[in-house]
């Protein structure tokens, strides 16, 4: 179900460990298919736990869209230790809101905050026939390479990748 949703509503920030609880909740609320694109992995609820008390929290940028006080959409970078300033990039959005422009808002205000903590560029690794993410990668411009098993898409932040990603409305006014 699609819901008619107003994105004067939705509030953006960047999270931490102190969200670990929301960040949970938004996690445990995928069902299982959604798991599997969003981890590339059969996920548990008890893997979702587990994930979150070994996540490298200095290491990484979370940011959460709120629908009334909820976490209903949730981007997650963790910057690569390998010195060339790349993240990878996990994106989830609850099922009523998808199609809504959330996941959009979402990675304009993720390009904005992973340029100011110097990310050069981020990439998703997702299951080939995860038509969902590569149609939104499509979208906004990441170059993708299918291989057997994984699709791989990148995005270098350049002038052309801001301008191909409409911030929304007053996001300004609704970041912080």
């Amino acid at each position: 179900m699609i819901l008619k949703i107003d994105p004067s509503t939705w509030r953006f920030r960047q999270l931490g460990q102190a969200d670990r609880e929301q960040i949970e909740s938004h996690l445990l609320r995928l069902d299982c298919s959604d798991r599997f694109r969003r981890f590339c992995a059969v996920v548990t609820d008890d893997s979702i736990t587990s994930l979150l008390n070994n996540i490298h929290w200095r290491r990484s940028l979370l940011v959460g869209c709120f629908v009334d006080d909820v976490l209903r959409g949730l981007i997650h970078m963790c910057d690569w230790p390998d010195g060339n300033r790349e993240a990878e990039l996990a994106i989830s959005v609850d099922k009523a809101f998808r199609r809504s422009g959330m996941a959009t808002a979402l990675m304009q205000s993720a390009m904005r905050l992973s340029a100011e903590n110097g990310i050069k560029a981020v990439a998703m690794i997702a299951q080939p026939e995860n038509t969902p993410i590569k149609g939104f990668a499509h979208k906004l411009g990441f170059s993708m390479t299918d291989t057997n098993n994984q699709t791989f898409a990148r995005l270098v932040w350049n002038e052309a990748a801001r301008e191909s990603i409409d911030p929304p409305d007053n996001l300004a006014h609704r970041f912080g």
